[in-house]
């Protein structure tokens, strides 16, 4: 346990440590991530269901999807891709969380205009992905929790899931919501309301912030009585420029800049997030 504090106590070197996955393979969090994500009026795990909704109609209309391959990646409990199947695409569910997948299927449309969609249980770091796609999809932030390697790994890996003439649409966290940010460090019996484990625990958040590169890590220690395990959250906010110049850095030319509840251009006064979108 000394170790383990001696850990929390020290500032870390940004994404030396990568756990996202434990949030939807371990039992518990998985299953807490999911109440999260299909509870519809909070925007801890998914955004709400009418910007849901708002976000669908935008991208069905914007690529005109109707009979289009679409691959929703890290599509959770297919919020997304149960809409856009209703609106005739041909969608492929990519995820690592089996509760969430799980969820999807069993609320996936069966009378959809091309069928159901399909759902694979993989991850889209690692795993073979579904192939001549015309869009690919990565929502609600997922691009900001992933390193500078992981993210060049991923945008390669999408590149080669497109059709010729396909694209990618995507969204990330803004500058803006990194400056309300502050550093803190919060003990507290079953943290987070029993989110972490079965009660009873005890959990200790560390967070951290590194303003040159607007990344921030949440860093949590969770002890059971029967186990201690931690988490390593990290998020990388984005500027427009700096999101551009990482696109084009990876070979995209001219990626847009969109405002992703409308789908609009963006504009100067952007708020906690926005949206990308390449085309090859």
């Amino acid at each position: 346990m000394y170790d383990l504090l001696c850990t929390m106590a020290e500032r870390p070197a940004p994404f030396c440590q990568y756990t996202a996955p434990d949030l939807w393979t371990r039992p518990h969090i998985a299953a807490s991530m999911l109440a999260f994500h299909i509870d519809g009026s909070n925007d801890l795990a998914s955004r709400k269901q009418e910007s849901i909704i708002s976000i669908v109609d935008w991208i069905a209309e914007r690529f005109a999807i109707d009979g289009k391959r679409v691959c929703d990646l890290g599509c959770g409990p297919g919020l997304y891709a149960n809409r856009l199947a209703r609106k005739g695409a041909q969608v492929t569910g990519v995820d690592i969380s089996t509760p969430s997948l799980a969820y999807a299927r069993g609320h996936a449309p069966s009378a959809a205009p091309t069928g159901a969609p399909s759902y694979r249980l993989a991850n889209y770091l690692e795993d073979p992905l579904p192939q001549e796609q015309d869009l690919v999809l990565l929502i609600y932030a997922d691009y900001c929790a992933l390193s500078p390697s992981q993210r060049r790994t991923l945008l390669a890996r999408m590149r080669a899931q497109l059709n010729p003439g396909g694209a990618i649409v995507f969204d990330v966290f803004s500058d803006h919501m990194f400056q309300k940010l502050a550093e803190s460090t919060v003990l507290e019996a079953d943290l987070m309301g029993g989110f972490w484990a079965p009660s009873p625990y005890v959990g200790l958040k560390k967070s951290w912030l590194w303003p040159e590169t607007t990344t921030g890590l949440d860093h949590y220690l969770i002890a059971c009585p029967d186990e201690t395990f931690e988490i390593y959250n990290w998020m990388q906010y984005f500027s427009p420029h700096s999101l551009k110049d990482e696109l084009q850095q990876c070979g995209f030319d001219a990626p847009a800049m969109i405002d992703f509840q409308t789908g609009s251009v963006l504009g100067a006064d952007y708020g906690d997030a926005f949206g990308a979108i390449v085309t090859v």
